[in-house]
């Protein structure tokens, strides 16, 4: 908590010193005096060593929750190939990777499943329930942005919390939560909508092969389950 307390220490001096003036001012000088002495108080070992055991559970939560996010993304690319109708995956995908932003790639499947082009190979029940994935993952966009940009301190032997007393726009959602359930939560929920696209996928694939595949039933969504869920 030393260095955060210190941190918070400095954001309260700044945040009273609200002017426009050249930096070698008296008043822009004696901010930084008034910083260096604040920051002479933190020893270094208050500061936060996130390859302590404190943290690793919350990493290991972290890392899942990024490597679910991104593979469901990968099973929405693949229902944008079969969604266009194209035998050969090549080109939608290409397509679909020349975008750097997940919610630029979900807005072109978006498109698709809205569209009424003649011909489409989309039936009206593939439509409803590919747009019906994509509105949960907008509603768990937040979650897993707030959870990777979020600041965090942790002190003796309380949870990892989010540091939220800065007024961090992101760490002020994760107040008084418990990370750890949200983050299993958001696991949880990204495989369940991960899993059902590439049933989905497969489904469209094999429509008019030898073998279709059935398409499968909507899944039942996990719950939270605790105090987080309000």
């Amino acid at each position: 908590m030393g260095v955060f307390l210190a941190s918070e220490a400095i954001f309260r001096r700044a945040s009273l010193l609200r002017w426009h003036t050249c930096p070698h001012s008296s008043k822009f000088q004696s901010l930084g005096t008034s910083i260096a002495r604040t920051l002479k108080k933190v020893k270094k070992g208050h500061l936060l060593n996130f390859r302590k055991p404190a943290f690793q559970q919350y990493a290991k939560a972290l890392g899942e929750l990024s490597l679910a996010w991104n593979d469901l993304h990968e099973m929405l690319g693949n229902l944008f190939w079969v969604s266009l109708g194209i035998p050969n995956g090549v080109m939608p995908l290409d397509v679909w990777h020349s975008s750097n932003s997940d919610r630029a790639q979900r807005d072109m499947l978006k498109a698709i499943a809205e569209s009424h082009a003649i011909g489409g190979d989309l039936t009206k029940t593939a439509k409803i329930e590919i747009l019906w994935v994509l509105k949960r993952a907008i509603s768990l966009e937040d979650t897993r942005n707030n959870a990777l940009h979020s600041p965090v301190f942790q002190s003796g032997n309380d949870p990892v919390e989010a540091a939220h007393q800065s007024g961090h726009r992101r760490a002020k959602q994760l107040a008084n939560k418990d990370l750890l359930k949200e983050l299993n939560y958001f696991y949880k929920t990204t495989m369940v909508l991960r899993d059902y696209s590439f049933e989905m996928f497969a489904s469209i694939q094999t429509q008019n092969s030898i073998f279709p595949i059935a398409w499968p039933d909507r899944p039942k969504m996990p719950s939270r389950g605790d105090s987080n869920d309000k």
